[in-house]
């Protein structure tokens, strides 16, 4: 019964944003899985928590984890999950194509199911969606989510088992700091770059003002960026986000 007490616990405090309490009642979760068996929930619970504070081997790991207990117990709606958490840690990686594909493959396998995505995992994908598309292109993203949707288990699971051994093949030099901010704090400086207030954030978030300020005093520190416009260049140079259209009639600048 304990299993499911932390596991609940930690999935209220990872919907409210609150990362070290979710992280505390998982672990215990994870250590009642040595005993009763391997959970799918948990692993991806868990695997959630560390891509957000920016460990995403480990993740990864956890999501590796509930994609082997989900296909051993047939479940695709566990196999749908844990390719979803897949295909956000590709596109944190800048594999875009491949993500678009594990995309489909997630949503191929909730829809084999019949469940909707749970709300929290709807926000994460949504998020993941949008960036994937923004960076291939309508056409691209298309072509590449298409050509998951279709694949058998055993053709899903090796392209999902090969994102768990992939090296990271970005190659464009970032920004200096930018390297060293998790998943979560990029997406903040996303928001911030897209005009953003730290209370629009944590509503889209769905976390504290509060967690909002801590992550930009973090970002701020690793970055030496200490005023929002600072952020913004620095998402323009690394190309997190487009230059913002000049507005109709506007006097275009001068020489």
């Amino acid at each position: 019964m304990s299993y499911y007490l932390y596991n609940d616990a930690g999935l209220r405090a990872l919907r409210a944003g609150d990362i070290p309490a979710a992280r505390a009642h998982l672990d215990v979760a994870a250590l009642a899985m040595q005993v009763i068996g391997e959970s799918s929930h948990v692993s991806d619970n868990l695997g959630w928590v560390l891509r957000q504070e920016g460990d995403p081997d480990g993740a990864r790991s956890m999501f590796g984890t509930s994609l082997r207990v989900s296909r051993r117990n047939g479940d695709h709606a566990g196999i749908g999950y844990a390719s979803l958490g897949l295909a956000c840690l590709a596109a944190d990686r800048g594999e875009w194509h491949q993500a678009g594909v594990l995309h489909g493959v997630a949503q191929a396998f909730l829809d084999r199911a019949g469940e909707p995505w749970e709300e929290l995992e709807a926000r994460y994908r949504q998020g993941s969606l949008d960036g994937v598309r923004a960076r291939l292109g309508d056409d691209q993203f298309d072509r590449a989510y298409a050509e998951g949707m279709p694949l058998s288990v055993d053709e899903a699971l090796d392209l999902a088992r090969r994102q768990l051994t992939a090296p990271d093949l970005r190659q464009p030099p970032e920004p200096p700091g930018l390297a060293q901010l998790s998943a979560r704090e990029r997406e903040l400086v996303i928001l911030v770059a897209r005009g953003a207030t730290d209370a629009q954030i944590a509503a889209q978030l769905y976390i504290a003002v509060s967690t909002v300020r801590s992550h930009l005093d973090r970002i701020r520190d690793k970055t030496g960026c200490r005023r929002r416009a600072d952020l913004t260049r620095l998402a323009l140079q690394a190309g997190l986000v487009e230059p913002a259209a000049p507005q109709a009639g506007a006097r275009p600048p001068g020489p």
